[in-house]
């Protein structure tokens, strides 16, 4: 009776629950009975299923056995066995091997012939670019490229030169300004110099002359002017060396300078080969057409292609 009452109100709440509109009701049995469908259909796909798997060892042989027993019959060598097969197969193998080495011995020789024609159509389309307009404009910007990077190359070692002369100047005239000062302060007194043997000393000048027993009269001589002595000159102690310095300093000075200017004298002979070296430089380059005007660069062939092409090139004057 329990169970009864049970069922009683499950069934009116369904009916509850789909009263009004049918479109909004739910229905369990539709859904159980589609995923039992659903269930069964995997179920069969399953079975239907079929899985592989990986050849025996014995069941390989006997495939190997049987596919060489069906070459035999289709060479019609089945009657033939031992020593004798063998034969066959290796002569078999050699005719497979030379077949393979001819093939590839003939793709060798297309790709041969392949490359040839490419290589010639290659010299025709580079004997035609020779020709053009644009090989020509391309030559020229080379040459004066290469006529440019030698300038800049020949205005760094002139300007080191130059460099180096400055130098030189500027410690030259620092030198003899100072053996100025030091003149000044400390003048050189002049010394009687000794006769040679076997001659008289000479007589010194600025003195009277006795000409009376010559017959003549008397006359002063004419006396030496003599220089005023220089004054001294005034020096920076900032730049200048003190002339109260010792004489040993003065001449290692001195030697010091004379040593510098030897290897003056020696850097002016190098440069003289330097020159020469470029001046035979700049005749090459005169020779391949570097410091030549900005020549014409349209054909007859191309001049109407080239018509539009911009004409204002950089010019430049030759040196």
């Amino acid at each position: 009776m329990a169970a009864t009452g049970r069922a009683a109100s499950k069934k009116a709440e369904g009916s509850a629950f789909n009263m009004g509109d049918e479109g909004y009701g739910y229905d369990d049995e539709g859904r159980a009975e589609e995923e039992y469908y659903l269930q069964q259909m995997q179920k069969e796909a399953n079975r239907q299923k079929v899985y592989k798997r990986e050849p025996t060892e014995k069941e390989m042989k006997e495939k190997k056995a049987q596919d060489e027993f069906e070459k035999k019959k289709e060479k019609g060598l089945l009657h033939v066995t031992g020593d004798a097969l063998q034969a066959l197969q290796a002569d078999e193998e050699k005719m497979k091997a030379k077949r393979k080495a001819e093939k590839i011995k003939e793709q060798e020789q297309e790709e041969l012939r392949a490359k040839m024609e490419q290589a010639r159509l290659e010299k025709i389309k580079a004997k035609q670019y020779k020709k053009s307009s644009e090989y020509k404009r391309k030559c020229w910007e080379d040459k004066r490229a290469e006529r440019y990077q030698y300038e800049e190359k020949w205005a760094a070692i002139e300007a080191e030169h130059k460099q180096k002369e400055e130098e030189y100047k500027t410690e030259k005239e620092q030198f003899d300004k100072q053996q100025r000062i030091d003149r000044s302060w400390f003048p050189k007194k002049d010394t009687p110099q000794p006769a040679p043997k076997g001659k008289k000393a000479p007589a010194k000048k600025g003195k009277a002359v006795d000409l009376s027993k010559y017959g003549g009269v008397q006359v002063q001589a004419l006396q030496k002017e003599e220089e005023p002595a220089e004054k001294e000159l005034p020096w920076d102690p900032e730049v200048d060396k003190d002339p109260k310095r010792p004489l040993a300093d003065k001449k290692v000075e001195k030697e010091a300078f004379e040593k510098r200017t030897i290897a003056w004298k020696k850097e002016l002979v190098e440069w003289s080969k330097v020159k020469e070296a470029h001046t035979k430089e700049v005749k090459r380059l005169t020779g391949l057409g570097m410091y030549d005007s900005e020549p014409e660069f349209l054909t007859d062939k191309d001049s109407d292609s080239d018509s539009d092409s911009d004409s204002d090139s950089d010019d430049f004057d030759s040196d």
